[in-house]
């Protein structure tokens, strides 16, 4: 509003005319009704209070779209909102606003209320080349930067029941993580691993073909840490390989029901084909032979198509024999001999009748010779 000056200065005695009072009372509502900023205004160093101000043509005095209103041509038929007019920047074209600070300071837009002035604020600072969001008493809840963005709190995508798709790319094209929210599931795409570990030893994915889960460094554990926990692989028709060497420390249960324990299997560990050893398991070899065997017990008969004993016989009862070839000499000690025996030694013995040693009576023959 520009400075109201008098339109004529009165003299001693002089008389007010109705011309002079309306000149005098024009001036004023000349300066009181307008509105515009000049530098008359802008000079003092009072405080002026707008009720609306459009800076700007093209817009009717009264008719701006909140307290401040910035036009510089019409972005169309658009209201501010009634929670956002303070100040109001208005184009048809791009428009924006501009926050200039030093090189080595910082520019911000603050939110505050009466108990703390910038219980909000976004900070760009000049020097580290970075924007910061602070939230409540949580600096920096967000920061970012050229090539990387931080956040200092729970990161949470979506709300109970209802989420989103998040997905992260790799440097390889076609490779990335997915969360699949109309699946509820955690996607991985092929041959790209899942890897744990400060030195990622242990690794598990799908090259397309095959599952995998690798384990470079010590033992790959399943179910150890709790006791009693049942570990199922494979389906009931599945083939398992065991490509190198199976420990077990319990009990091997084979099939329905068949059980093998630590004790019996050590019966066929380190065992030969075709050799015996001892507190072993006995296995033939390709010819079905056996060999080197020490002390054999039979409680019922032993049924040989031939027998070649290598060394001295002790038969301890009666032996009957379809017939007995000696080839060195034979010594009866005792029991009867049978009828047909023949005994070969530098001579020839042949007892068609009964043989009888070791009694009190002559041996006899119910043939024509006698003993």
């Amino acid at each position: 509003m520009p400075n109201i000056s008098r339109t004529k200065t009165w003299n001693a005695n002089e008389t007010l005319t109705a011309a002079n009072l309306n000149a005098e009372f024009n001036g004023i509502l000349t300066g009181v009704n307008d509105n515009a900023l000049n530098n008359d205004n802008l000079s003092q160093t009072d405080d002026y209070l707008f009720g609306s101000l459009v800076l700007g043509a093209g817009v009717a005095a009264g008719s701006g779209d909140g307290k401040l209103h910035v036009h510089a041509s019409s972005a169309g038929s658009v209201a501010a909102h009634a929670d956002a007019n303070d100040l109001v920047l208005e184009s048809s074209a791009n428009t924006g606003m501009t926050i200039f600070a030093g090189t080595s300071s910082t520019a911000s837009i603050h939110f505050g209320d009466s108990g703390d002035n910038d219980i909000g604020k976004i900070v760009y600072d000049h020097n580290a080349n970075d924007m910061a969001f602070t939230v409540g008493t949580t600096a920096d809840l967000l920061l970012l930067t050229s090539s990387a963005a931080t956040f200092l709190s729970t990161l949470t995508v979506g709300v109970n029941d209802t989420g989103h798709d998040v997905k992260f790319f790799g440097a390889t094209a076609g490779s990335h993580l997915l969360w699949d929210e109309s699946a509820d599931s955690l996607l991985l795409t092929d041959s790209t691993p899942l890897k744990i570990g400060d030195s990622q030893d242990l690794t598990l994915y799908h090259d397309g073909s095959n599952s995998y889960i690798t384990n470079a460094v010590g033992a790959l554990k399943i179910a150890t840490e709790t006791s009693g926990i049942a570990v199922t692989i494979g389906h009931t028709t599945s083939e398992v390989t065991v490509a190198d060497n199976l420990t077990v420390t319990g009990t091997l249960t084979l099939g329905s029901g068949a059980e093998l324990t630590e004790a019996e299997l050590e019966f066929l560990d380190g065992i030969t084909a075709g050799t015996v050893a001892a507190s072993k398991a006995v296995v033939v070899d390709s010819n079905k032979d056996a060999a080197s065997f020490r002390n054999v017990t039979l409680t019922g008969e032993l049924d040989a198509a031939t027998l070649d004993i290598s060394s001295t016989i002790d038969v301890d009862g009666a032996a009957t024999l379809a017939s007995l070839v000696c080839e060195a000499g034979a010594t009866f000690g005792g029991g009867t001999g049978s009828s047909g025996a023949t005994i070969s030694t530098t001579g020839t013995g042949t007892f068609d009748g009964i043989l009888k040693t070791e009694d009190t009576t002559d041996a006899t023959s119910t043939t024509d010779g006698s003993l």
